[in-house]
This record gives structure tokens, sequence and C-alpha cells, in this order.
């Protein structure tokens, strides 16, 4: 294991993480590659509602939400929006789409949101562990692009929309095209 994936590891390990999914059969599975990333098992929250699922995030904080897109036209997206305005900070949160429904307009909607991943079902824990590993190495590793988008995001929803347009503009000298 090499030093990055063990800061990831140790990145995990330290969060609570929520699952939201109706699927009995894709709640293990997410739980189990949660586990095998390192989140300890009592930081896990699995919920089969989106009224329990909003309390959860309302109340425990998660940093970690892996979600449907909908269920019974309740949207995954939404939790993202809690997420971010209780956390404002990309750099400790994570959130996974993991979805049956990938339309082109649920891939244009979660792309619009602070989306680290979009997982389309059927999964495997192994392929939910390697996007788990490779959004938390990136969490601990930023490139310095990611870093100054991240910090005009964050500056976006403080208000101060001049200081932030001019983050992007540098940020925009660092990298050739948007990731």
């Amino acid at each position: 294991m090499g030093i990055l994936e063990r800061e990831a590891r140790f990145f995990l390990a330290s969060r609570k993480a929520l699952i939201w999914d109706d699927k009995r059969g894709a709640r293990q599975t997410l739980r189990d590659a949660l586990i095998a990333c390192g989140v300890k098992s009592p930081n896990i929250f699995v919920e089969k509602t989106y009224a329990n699922a909003k309390h959860i995030v309302e109340t425990q904080k998660p940093e970690i939400i892996i979600s449907e897109f909908e269920v019974h036209e309740k949207y995954g997206l939404d939790l993202a929006r809690l997420q971010m305005d209780i956390l404002n900070d990309n750099t400790t949160k994570m959130f996974i789409i993991c979805t049956a429904n990938a339309t082109q307009s649920s891939v244009a909607d979660a792309a619009e949101e602070e989306i680290e991943a979009f997982l389309v079902k059927p999964i495997t824990e192994d392929l939910v562990v390697d996007y788990i590993k490779n959004t938390a190495k990136k969490k601990v590793n930023p490139t310095a692009y990611s870093s100054m988008v991240y910090e005009a995001k964050r500056l976006i929803r403080e208000g101060n929309e001049e200081l932030a347009f001019q983050t992007l503009s540098m940020s925009k000298l660092m990298h050739d095209r948007p990731m």
C-alpha cells in the first residue's frame, strides 16, 4: 500500500457515511465497500427512505454520501445540496450517485452538482471500492487546479463573486480544459 493510498484510508477512517437506496442488495454492497475502504461500521448509516436519509444528513452530518438518483420522486441531488449547505467544504465531503437510472438527463443533472462519481448499477463491491479510493486520493492530494476550483466555489457560496472569478481565471491558466 502506497503513501497516497494510506492517506486516503486514514481520510476515510475518520468519516461518517450515509447510504440511501431502496434496494437491500445495493445497500449491502455499498456498506461492504465502505468498510473495505476503512470507514468504521458504526459510522455508516444505511437508509431506504428519503425522510430518514435527510434526517441523518441534518443530525449526523456525514461527509460521505452514496445515494440513489431517484426513489419515489425524491432525489439524491437534494441530499447533495443539503450536505453542501451543512458542510460547506468540498475538500472534506464526498457525494456519489449510484443508480440504475442512467438517463442523459440524470447524468446532466448530476454533472451540474458537486458530485464526485456517478456509478451505474449493477455494481460490484470491487468497483465501488475503486471509486471510493480514487475519490479519497483526490481529496487528500488535490491538483492545484482542483484546489483553485474548490476555492472559487467556496467564494461564490460566500457571495464573493469577483474574487471567485479571479480565482477561476487563474485556474484556467493551469489547465487547458475543465475537468
